[in-house]
């Protein structure tokens, strides 16, 4: 009876030992992170219009046997960060002064965290100048037995949107310190084929500003390549409300591009001034390359 009842043992060990090796959905201290955008309709996409809303999509699966337990500062568990060129333009979270209370919640086995949230659904958010960003989802999570997910990354495009409007520059002779009307803060600029966009902050929030974008003097700087001093011009029409307004306004630079043509019978690139709001004589500026076709 012993060499039986080996067998039967032996047996048993080898069909409790295939059922430990086969392919379980589960495995201990492991986590399955998902991170994603998307567009108004719910595509998954990474290319957006100019002024198109973004959608910021983050999940994480419990994909361990045990339950986890995890603190949190009051607020979402995750939070999504903009960059372009290794520099942050802002988070999902601007504005929003969390109150630091953690919580210990619980994490139970297949469950999933995820957190959907919209860059333009705080009004402190302008609309992303055209150009080439990356964006990180950063979970907030601290777990008592695991480690938290690390931050995932994907790439962001903004496009400029070619049944959006926009105005022309304007080449003018006018002195410089006659194109200001309104104090504003120039923040960043992009060049989307013949447009440029500028991303400003200005205070306000109570009346319906215009903008207009003048080129002074009528000539190109000599240099090579050939420059052009850009000037905004920014009227509050008196809103005297003192709201922190981060807006972006978009320009047809086609009209340099003409001008150009007239000058030299052909086009090449031309380098872009663009002043920040002046007083007395203009000083600080961005630059930028425009290739007119």
């Amino acid at each position: 009876m012993k060499q039986p009842l080996k067998f039967f043992l032996a047996i048993t060990l080898l069909l409790l030992s295939g059922c430990m090796n086969s392919n379980e959905p589960y495995s201990d201290n492991q986590f399955v992170t998902g991170f994603f955008l998307m567009n108004s309709t719910g595509a998954k996409t990474t290319t957006f219009a100019f002024g198109e809303d973004i959608f910021f999509h983050y999940s994480i699966l419990n994909n361990s046997r045990t339950t986890q337990n995890y603190d949190i500062d009051e607020g979402p568990f995750v939070t999504f960060e903009l960059f372009q060129n290794d520099s942050l333009i802002g988070t999902t979270e601007d504005g929003l002064d969390w109150i630091l209370r953690l919580i210990t919640r619980n994490f139970l086995p297949a469950d999933t965290l995820t957190r959907l949230t919209s860059w333009l659904s705080n009004r402190i958010h302008a609309k992303l100048p055209p150009g080439e960003y990356e964006v990180w989802a950063n979970p907030r999570l601290q777990f008592s037995e695991i480690e938290t997910p690390s931050l995932k990354k994907t790439k962001l495009l903004i496009t400029y949107n070619a049944n959006i409007h926009v105005n022309p520059v304007i080449i003018t002779n006018q002195p410089p310190n006659f194109l200001q009307l309104d104090p504003f803060e120039l923040k960043n600029i992009a060049i989307v084929a013949d447009t440029i966009t500028l991303n400003i902050n200005h205070s306000g929030g109570c009346k319906e500003h215009n903008y207009s974008l003048y080129m002074s003097p009528a000539a190109f700087l000599e240099s090579y390549p050939v420059q052009a001093n850009l000037y905004l011009q920014h009227d509050s029409k008196g809103d005297a409300c003192e709201a922190l307004i981060k807006t972006s306004i978009s320009f047809n630079l086609r009209p340099l591009a003409d001008l150009y043509q007239d000058f030299y019978g052909q086009q090449d690139e031309i380098i872009l001034n663009v002043f920040d709001f002046f007083e007395d004589e203009p000083a600080n500026k961005l630059n930028a390359r425009y290739f007119p076709e």
